[in-house]
């Protein structure tokens, strides 16, 4: 359990900041404050919340987790070539192919600070290799095209035609194969696999439903 203080006016300023941010939980409207996910009834109606309990952001994107967990992943695609849609439709194809459906997708250039976040934990690692800079040229250079993919346990499927990590490994067929040239440009990953790159996709994904099966609406 965790408590938190606040002043009024501050509540109201950044409540009307961040409005578009809200998460809902069956009739209950929350939003990130502090780094904690709080009731917003509570935290504009009340003078000291410092009584309340809150929920931290890990903790309901584990719940996010639990629910995406075997039919829906979220599955970022960046062919090699800027605005290659020929790469982009084989994958498509593939995805369906495997009687799985793409129920959304947006577009998204991603900047350094949301690269080194998505791949904070593996960051080190990465740059002891060498191989760290020509991931974030990549994923800063163009579109990239973020998928909700859903249908019957998914993410095994997904991940069973995913391909070796580098894609001049990878098998005939696979995602990796037909969009990646190697292992810092592999074309398709799934990102919905830790906190990390939660905390970067779902503000940018719209209509997400969360564990509890209420949409959530998430400040871009």
């Amino acid at each position: 359990m965790t408590y938190f203080k606040v002043t009024d006016p501050k509540k109201k300023e950044y409540y009307l900041q961040h409005e578009s941010g809200i998460y809902f939980d069956n009739d209950n409207k929350y939003i990130i404050v502090n780094n904690k996910l709080v009731n917003v009834e509570a935290y504009l109606n009340a003078i000291d919340i410092s009584s309340m309990e809150s929920i931290s952001p890990s903790v309901y994107a584990e719940n996010v987790l639990d629910e995406l967990k075997r039919n829906t992943v979220i599955l970022l695609v960046k062919p090699i070539a800027e605005g290659d849609s020929y790469t982009f439709s084989a994958i498509v194809s593939k995805i369906y192919s495997l009687n799985l459906k793409i129920d959304d997708y947006v577009e998204h250039i991603f900047n350094s600070n949301e690269v080194d976040t998505l791949y904070s934990d593996i960051k080190p690692r990465l740059e002891e290799s060498g191989e760290y800079s020509g991931v974030k040229a990549y994923l800063t250079c163009g579109v990239s095209r973020i998928l909700t993919v859903k249908g019957d346990n998914a993410r095994s499927i997904l991940k069973s035609n995913m391909g070796d990590k580098d894609s001049k490994k990878a098998a005939k067929g696979t995602m990796r194969a037909i969009a990646g040239d190697s292992i810092t440009c592999n074309g398709v990953e799934i990102v919905d696999d830790n906190d990390n790159k939660l905390s970067v996709v779902l503000p940018i994904i719209n209509g997400l439903n969360n564990s509890l099966g209420k949409q959530k609406t998430l400040k871009r």
